[in-house]
């Protein structure tokens, strides 16, 4: 099912708006449609580009010493409680009770196939493989004293295989930062470089870095590179504004959370002439898409992950 950009705008703004300020969800949202680009430092080392973003957040390479633990309490956390994860995935990898999946995203074509993952969360838990590590889902859900909890959108266990690297690309989002918790990497060969800067993973300890820069990765070792990674908030990001961008990806995979909203959308023969004059030209657009896919045919293109006009 095809989503009207227009209508979702409109499903947004009346849903959020007794909540807080979403100026900036809603800018970011308009910006995308239009094809707008965060583009900053282009063709240097330390390029940043994103086709979904949100002004007027603070962007670097590495979030590290002091700032890390300032703005990532939860990070010295995971440090002290590693061994645990790491204990975790051993047991799934010696007892062969999971299954790793390549990169399939459009965003992740440069990863290559010795690049795989082992998801917990994608937005929501997966309830098997949960399962599977319980220690380490209380360690990020804040069930362990002292943790607070990490503000995830993705969670999974990555795989580089040895002698393989990411090429070099961009997640496309400043909104959503990545942190690395390495549990199997062998000393000074294997690498990430994010915006002209390399650092390279140390077993037990946490990176923070924002994605949204241009990166790459190398593992130079004979043995498989295992680490923890997480999407995170950006700090920036309000509490109102992740609910807000949360809902539009819930939309992206359910369009009739829109109605829930706005109400049944009537369908173009029920409109009548007045009515078909009166609809916007990307809404009429959308519901021709929407016909000559029923029919069989193809639609037109997509942006924003579905999102028409």
């Amino acid at each position: 099912m095809s989503i009207s950009g227009e209508r979702l705008e409109v499903a947004l703004s009346a849903k959020f708006a007794t909540v807080g300020d979403i100026s900036r969800v809603l800018s970011s949202f308009r910006a995308v449609r239009k094809g707008n680009t965060l583009l900053v430092n282009a063709g240097r080392p330390n390029e940043q580009r994103a086709d979904s973003y949100l002004k007027g957040l603070k962007a670097m390479p590495f979030y590290e010493g002091a700032l890390r633990d300032r703005v990532h309490p939860w990070a010295a956390g995971l440090e002290a409680h590693w061994a645990d994860v790491r204990e975790e995935l051993e047991a799934a990898l010696e007892g062969d009770q999971v299954e790793w999946a390549a990169a399939c995203r459009e965003e992740a074509t440069s990863y290559g196939p010795q690049w795989s993952t082992l998801v917990l969360q994608d937005r929501i838990w997966h309830a098997g493989n949960v399962a599977r590590f319980p220690k380490t889902v209380a360690l990020l859900t804040g069930c362990v004293d002292g943790v607070p909890p990490v503000p995830t959108v993705e969670v999974f266990f990555a795989r580089q295989e040895p002698d393989s690297g990411i090429a070099t690309h961009t997640d496309g989002c400043n909104f959503i930062l990545t942190s690395h918790l390495a549990l199997m990497a062998e000393p000074d060969k294997a690498y990430i470089d994010v915006g002209g800067e390399r650092r390279y993973w140390e077993e037990g300890k946490v990176m923070v870095f924002d994605t949204s820069y241009v990166h790459s990765t190398m593992n130079t070792s004979k043995h498989s590179r295992y680490v923890l990674l997480l999407r995170i908030w950006h700090p920036g990001v309000t509490e109102v504004e992740r609910k807000a961008l949360s809902w539009i990806f819930a939309v992206l995979e359910d369009p009739g959370l829109i109605d829930s909203v706005l109400g049944p959308e009537a369908p173009l023969s029920e409109v009548g002439e007045l009515g078909k004059e009166r609809l916007s030209r990307a809404e009429r657009r959308r519901q021709e898409r929407e016909r000559r896919k029923s029919e069989g045919r193809r639609g037109g293109g997509s942006s924003f992950g579905g999102t028409r006009g």
